[in-house]
Protein backbone atom coordinates (compact mmCIF):
# COMPACT_ATOMS: atom_id res chain seq x y z
CA UNK A 1 0.00 0.00 0.00
CA UNK A 2 2.85 2.35 0.64
CA UNK A 3 4.24 1.77 -2.58
CA UNK A 4 1.10 2.18 -4.47
CA UNK A 5 0.76 5.59 -2.54
CA UNK A 6 3.70 7.02 -3.25
CA UNK A 7 3.56 5.95 -7.09
CA UNK A 8 0.28 7.94 -7.04
CA UNK A 9 2.27 11.12 -5.57
CA UNK A 10 4.72 10.87 -8.41
CA UNK A 11 7.71 9.37 -6.34
CA UNK A 12 8.79 6.64 -8.30
CA UNK A 13 12.11 5.75 -6.72
CA UNK A 14 11.05 6.08 -3.17
CA UNK A 15 8.00 3.65 -4.46
CA UNK A 16 9.98 1.21 -6.00
CA UNK A 17 11.92 0.60 -2.47
CA UNK A 18 8.66 0.07 -0.88
CA UNK A 19 7.44 -2.13 -3.73
CA UNK A 20 11.25 -4.06 -3.18
CA UNK A 21 10.65 -4.44 0.54
CA UNK A 22 6.82 -5.66 0.15
CA UNK A 23 8.46 -8.31 -2.56
CA UNK A 24 10.84 -9.48 -0.24
CA UNK A 25 8.50 -9.85 3.00
CA UNK A 26 6.00 -11.22 1.32
CA UNK A 27 8.18 -14.04 -0.30
CA UNK A 28 9.49 -14.46 3.29
CA UNK A 29 6.54 -15.02 5.22
CA UNK A 30 4.86 -16.85 1.90
CA UNK A 31 2.07 -14.38 1.11
CA UNK A 32 2.03 -15.00 -1.91
CA UNK A 33 -0.40 -11.96 -2.99
CA UNK A 34 1.62 -9.73 -1.60
CA UNK A 35 4.76 -10.41 -2.88
CA UNK A 36 2.96 -11.01 -6.53
CA UNK A 37 0.94 -7.69 -6.50
CA UNK A 38 4.30 -5.49 -5.18
CA UNK A 39 6.18 -6.93 -8.29
CA UNK A 40 3.50 -6.79 -10.81
CA UNK A 41 3.21 -2.70 -9.60
CA UNK A 42 6.86 -2.52 -9.35
CA UNK A 43 7.62 -3.50 -13.64
CA UNK A 44 4.97 0.11 -14.32
CA UNK A 45 7.07 2.28 -11.74
CA UNK A 46 10.59 1.19 -13.08
CA UNK A 47 9.38 0.55 -16.85
CA UNK A 48 6.73 3.51 -17.22
CA UNK A 49 7.58 5.79 -14.55
CA UNK A 50 11.57 5.78 -14.27
CA UNK A 51 11.72 4.40 -18.02
CA UNK A 52 13.79 1.59 -17.34
CA UNK A 53 11.98 -0.53 -19.90
CA UNK A 54 14.39 -3.13 -19.97
CA UNK A 55 15.14 -3.78 -16.71
CA UNK A 56 11.01 -4.04 -16.09
CA UNK A 57 10.88 -6.72 -18.65
CA UNK A 58 13.97 -8.82 -17.27
CA UNK A 59 11.99 -8.55 -13.85
CA UNK A 60 8.82 -9.94 -15.85
CA UNK A 61 9.64 -13.79 -15.43
CA UNK A 62 10.13 -13.15 -11.74
CA UNK A 63 6.72 -11.19 -11.38
CA UNK A 64 5.04 -13.61 -13.74
CA UNK A 65 5.80 -16.58 -11.40
CA UNK A 66 4.75 -14.62 -8.38
CA UNK A 67 1.23 -14.03 -10.23
CA UNK A 68 1.24 -17.09 -10.94
CA UNK A 69 1.59 -18.76 -7.56
CA UNK A 70 -0.65 -16.62 -6.30
CA UNK A 71 -3.44 -17.81 -8.35
CA UNK A 72 -5.28 -14.61 -8.24
CA UNK A 73 -6.80 -13.61 -11.83
CA UNK A 74 -7.16 -9.70 -10.39
CA UNK A 75 -3.30 -9.82 -10.20
CA UNK A 76 -3.11 -12.04 -13.99
CA UNK A 77 -4.92 -8.90 -15.18
CA UNK A 78 -2.83 -6.15 -13.62
CA UNK A 79 0.51 -7.85 -14.90
CA UNK A 80 -0.76 -8.17 -18.49
CA UNK A 81 -1.83 -4.43 -18.28
CA UNK A 82 1.58 -3.42 -16.71
CA UNK A 83 3.71 -5.81 -19.46
CA UNK A 84 0.96 -4.51 -22.14
CA UNK A 85 2.56 -0.84 -20.94
CA UNK A 86 6.18 -1.94 -21.44
CA UNK A 87 5.57 -2.79 -25.14
CA UNK A 88 3.30 0.60 -25.78
CA UNK A 89 6.22 2.34 -27.94
CA UNK A 90 8.18 -0.66 -30.14
CA UNK A 91 5.88 -3.63 -30.18
CA UNK A 92 2.22 -1.73 -30.79
CA UNK A 93 0.80 -5.92 -31.75
CA UNK A 94 2.14 -7.26 -28.39
CA UNK A 95 0.96 -4.79 -26.15
CA UNK A 96 -2.61 -4.70 -27.82
CA UNK A 97 -2.99 -8.69 -27.39
CA UNK A 98 -1.95 -7.94 -22.74
CA UNK A 99 -4.06 -4.83 -22.68
CA UNK A 100 -6.81 -7.30 -24.05
CA UNK A 101 -5.90 -10.38 -22.10
CA UNK A 102 -6.54 -8.15 -19.48
CA UNK A 103 -10.02 -6.75 -19.63
CA UNK A 104 -10.83 -10.42 -20.71
CA UNK A 105 -9.57 -11.90 -17.50
CA UNK A 106 -11.34 -9.08 -15.75
CA UNK A 107 -14.50 -9.73 -17.53
CA UNK A 108 -14.53 -13.52 -16.39
CA UNK A 109 -13.79 -12.81 -12.93
CA UNK A 110 -17.16 -13.30 -10.86
CA UNK A 111 -18.49 -10.50 -8.77
CA UNK A 112 -18.63 -6.30 -9.73
CA UNK A 113 -15.78 -5.27 -12.26
CA UNK A 114 -12.47 -4.28 -10.83
CA UNK A 115 -11.30 -0.32 -11.89
CA UNK A 116 -7.99 -1.81 -13.53
CA UNK A 117 -10.60 -2.41 -16.60
CA UNK A 118 -11.10 1.43 -16.87
CA UNK A 119 -7.12 1.53 -16.98
CA UNK A 120 -7.02 -0.85 -19.34
CA UNK A 121 -9.15 0.84 -21.72
CA UNK A 122 -7.29 4.00 -21.63
CA UNK A 123 -3.87 2.19 -22.32
CA UNK A 124 -6.00 0.90 -25.52
CA UNK A 125 -6.52 4.75 -26.35
CA UNK A 126 -3.14 5.80 -26.16
CA UNK A 127 -2.21 3.06 -28.10
CA UNK A 128 -4.50 3.11 -31.29
CA UNK A 129 -4.26 7.31 -30.86
CA UNK A 130 -0.79 6.61 -31.88
CA UNK A 131 -1.50 4.80 -34.66
CA UNK A 132 -3.60 7.55 -35.63
CA UNK A 133 -7.01 5.55 -35.34
CA UNK A 134 -8.74 8.39 -34.06
CA UNK A 135 -12.23 6.75 -33.87
CA UNK A 136 -10.46 3.42 -32.22
CA UNK A 137 -8.79 5.89 -29.46
CA UNK A 138 -12.22 7.75 -28.76
CA UNK A 139 -13.93 4.98 -28.43
CA UNK A 140 -11.65 3.00 -25.54
CA UNK A 141 -11.15 6.32 -24.13
CA UNK A 142 -14.83 7.13 -23.83
CA UNK A 143 -15.56 3.16 -22.46
CA UNK A 144 -12.86 4.52 -19.56
CA UNK A 145 -14.12 7.21 -18.49
CA UNK A 146 -17.54 5.36 -18.53
CA UNK A 147 -16.44 2.62 -16.34
CA UNK A 148 -13.87 4.52 -14.07
CA UNK A 149 -17.60 7.00 -13.37
CA UNK A 150 -19.68 3.64 -12.58
CA UNK A 151 -16.99 2.04 -10.22
CA UNK A 152 -15.20 5.06 -8.88
CA UNK A 153 -17.81 7.93 -9.00
CA UNK A 154 -17.73 10.56 -11.66
CA UNK A 155 -15.51 13.25 -9.91
CA UNK A 156 -12.91 10.62 -9.47
CA UNK A 157 -9.06 12.16 -10.37
CA UNK A 158 -8.53 8.86 -12.36
CA UNK A 159 -11.39 9.65 -14.95
CA UNK A 160 -9.06 12.75 -15.84
CA UNK A 161 -6.56 10.60 -17.78
CA UNK A 162 -8.88 9.59 -20.20
CA UNK A 163 -10.36 12.84 -20.74
CA UNK A 164 -7.39 14.27 -21.41
CA UNK A 165 -7.41 11.65 -24.49
CA UNK A 166 -10.44 12.69 -25.49
CA UNK A 167 -8.93 15.88 -25.85
CA UNK A 168 -6.56 14.82 -27.61
CA UNK A 169 -8.74 13.27 -30.09
CA UNK A 170 -10.59 16.93 -30.76
CA UNK A 171 -7.60 18.58 -30.72
CA UNK A 172 -6.24 15.99 -33.51
CA UNK A 173 -9.22 16.35 -35.61
CA UNK A 174 -8.99 20.09 -35.65
CA UNK A 175 -11.66 21.11 -33.37
CA UNK A 176 -9.40 23.05 -30.27
CA UNK A 177 -12.72 24.89 -28.92
CA UNK A 178 -14.38 21.17 -28.27
CA UNK A 179 -10.92 20.26 -26.64
CA UNK A 180 -10.68 23.09 -24.30
CA UNK A 181 -13.33 22.43 -22.07
CA UNK A 182 -12.15 18.76 -22.01
CA UNK A 183 -8.90 19.39 -21.12
CA UNK A 184 -9.95 21.98 -17.96
CA UNK A 185 -12.13 19.63 -16.47
CA UNK A 186 -9.37 17.21 -16.61
CA UNK A 187 -7.33 19.79 -14.96
CA UNK A 188 -9.80 20.43 -12.09
CA UNK A 189 -10.07 16.73 -11.12
CA UNK A 190 -6.25 16.51 -11.29
CA UNK A 191 -5.56 19.58 -9.33
CA UNK A 192 -8.78 18.99 -7.17
CA UNK A 193 -6.43 15.45 -5.80
CA UNK A 194 -2.69 16.16 -6.56
CA UNK A 195 -2.58 19.74 -6.05
CA UNK A 196 -0.27 21.62 -8.65
CA UNK A 197 2.57 20.40 -9.23
CA UNK A 198 2.29 16.65 -9.59
CA UNK A 199 3.78 15.35 -12.48
CA UNK A 200 0.46 13.55 -14.03
CA UNK A 201 -0.55 17.74 -15.11
CA UNK A 202 1.88 17.87 -17.54
CA UNK A 203 0.05 15.54 -19.99
CA UNK A 204 -3.21 18.32 -19.92
CA UNK A 205 -1.55 21.41 -19.39
CA UNK A 206 0.43 20.63 -22.49
CA UNK A 207 -2.83 19.78 -24.46
CA UNK A 208 -4.39 22.43 -23.48
CA UNK A 209 -1.38 24.91 -24.61
CA UNK A 210 -2.24 23.61 -27.42
CA UNK A 211 -5.36 24.08 -27.81
CA UNK A 212 -5.27 27.34 -26.83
Amino acid sequence: HEGRVLMNLGRAQVAEKALVRAVQIGITHDMHAVAAEAAAIRIYVIGETLGRRAEALNSAPFAEALVERARDSRLDALLFNNLGLMHNRDDLPTAARYFERAIEVIRLRPGPLEPLIAATYHNLGNLLIEQEDLKGARVHYQQSVDQFSSLLGASHPLIAHPLAGLGDISLRSGRPDEAIPTYLRALGLMEGAYGTRHPYLTIVLSGLGRAQ
